[in-house]
């Protein structure tokens, strides 16, 4: 029907400053795209996933954002990944990187770059018998 365009329910209001110049408001995504090797976090991959601050409650994990998100189905088929395979979401500059590269081997997973972003993938795969 022929009415005015509706504004996206996920679009956030610029601000404005006394220059008139318009400003990304701080709840926003970054502007620039995420760099795999800086010390930047991924969020859009991880917003896209559904994910939020979880934290366990102590006060080194509150508001902690996990490390690793679902790998897509493009990157799979591209890299030839596992199922259970994940993205990395720290850049390998980001100040806890090693931890979670610590994180991942403790559950099985070793992180290991394909293309230009850092997986997490299992150390083995459990061989296909054939009876």
């Amino acid at each position: 029907m022929g009415g005015l365009p509706q504004e996206p329910q996920n679009s956030l209001p610029l601000k404005i400053d006394m220059g008139g110049v318009p400003q990304q408001p701080q709840n926003s995504l970054p502007s620039r795209p995420f760099d795999p090797e800086g010390s930047d976090y991924d969020y859009e991959t991880a917003l896209s996933y559904g994910m939020e601050p979880t934290g366990d409650g102590t006060e080194k994990n509150k508001g902690h954002w996990g490390s690793v998100a679902p790998t897509s189905d493009s990157a799979r088929e591209k890299y030839n990944l596992p199922y259970d395979s994940y993205v990395v979401l720290k850049g390998r500059s980001h100040e806890s990187f090693s931890e979670a590269v610590a994180g991942e081997e403790a559950r099985g997973f070793v992180v290991k770059k394909y293309g230009d972003r850092y997986y997490s993938v299992p150390k083995t795969t459990s061989p296909m018998y054939i009876w």
